[in-house]
């Protein structure tokens, strides 16, 4: 199956994917939001 381009950017020392905003201690759950999606590696 092919993954899926997420936008990823650093907002304010914070990490935002596809305009969800995750703070330095939701690294986790950022990864596990990536997979859920089936994001593409880069």
């Amino acid at each position: 199956m092919v993954g899926r381009d997420v936008y990823l950017r650093v907002v304010d020392n914070k990490l935002e994917i596809d305009g969800i905003i995750f703070e330095h201690s939701e690294l986790r759950e950022a990864k596990e939001y990536m997979q859920s999606i089936n994001a593409q590696e880069a």
